[in-house]
């Protein structure tokens, strides 16, 4: 977290291990208190990040990320390019004990959780992930006050959502 003087925008740079084009950047609206959330670091390397003001000014640093924690369920085989899938990822999200991970076009992980979700994870059309957790509802949660109802839904699961 950092403050400025006057309502600036503010841009992460989390850089390849190879390329530019591995490159992952995010703008953040204008404001004098920043909290930047910075995601997309490699694990168990040393990950350039560069954070650059609207105003010119920049700052480069250094973050060293642990490896991925064992328990993590880790892809054996991805086979795309960075023409099709280009700053997207990849999510795997297998049932079961496993927590989730984001994978780049070369197979690196670049996201993961070290909670344990709930099946599918969902991208809004805001951006926003959605998934479910251990944690997510607490009984009751029907506030008209109905308990119970089961809806069955042929060729469906219940992690799945609508759209």
């Amino acid at each position: 977290m950092f403050k400025t003087n006057s309502a600036v925008a503010a841009t992460i740079t989390v850089e390849g291990k190879r390329f530019t084009r591995e490159d992952l950047s995010h703008t953040f609206p204008a404001a004098t208190t920043h909290k930047l959330p910075i995601l997309g670091l490699y694990a168990d390397f040393a990950n350039t990040v560069v954070i650059s003001l609207a105003d010119g000014s920049n700052k480069e640093i250094i973050i060293k990320t642990a490896a991925v924690p064992a328990d993590v369920c880790k892809c054996t085989s991805i086979s795309t390019s960075a023409d099709y899938l280009q700053d997207n990822f990849m999510f795997l999200t297998p049932a079961g004990k496993n927590q989730p991970t984001a994978y780049d076009y070369k197979g690196d992980i670049r996201w993961f959780l070290t909670e344990n979700t709930m099946f599918d994870i969902k991208r809004a059309t805001n951006g926003n992930i959605l998934t479910g957790s251990s944690r997510f509802v607490q009984f009751p949660n029907d506030t008209t006050g109905y308990l119970g109802f089961i809806c069955r839904s042929p060729g469906r699961t219940g992690h799945e959502f609508g759209n």
